[in-house]
């Protein structure tokens, strides 16, 4: 693995500058893309409404939800009642390797 050093001021502010223009790509671009996607099919070809780069991202962003919750549904909740402190820490070390072992 190759090890980037950041040294002084303006290497912090060129390593800040180069974040943040790949942020700002990185949410862009699938906005663009859904926009202009959206005024050439949905309004050419259906005459429906033409939307504003703010409504994309909104789009957007709804869609990559929906996306998510369909197809990597893991996100499970556990609620045990914990009847003592004592057995609380009994649960919470229940997984701790053994040390006393080496």
């Amino acid at each position: 693995m190759k090890t980037f050093e950041i040294k002084g001021f303006w290497g912090f502010v060129l390593f800040a500058i180069v974040a943040i223009v790949a942020v700002s790509l990185a949410v862009a671009v699938p906005i663009t893309m859904t926009w202009v996607s959206w005024n050439a099919l949905v309004f050419e070809l259906f005459q429906g409404p033409e939307i504003a780069f703010w409504q994309a991202a909104l789009l957007t962003t709804i869609i990559a939800v929906s996306l998510k919750i369909i197809f990597q549904p893991q996100i499970s909740f556990q609620v045990k009642r914990v009847k003592s402190p004592e057995d609380l820490n009994k649960n919470l070390y229940l997984n701790k390797p053994d040390s006393t072992n080496e």
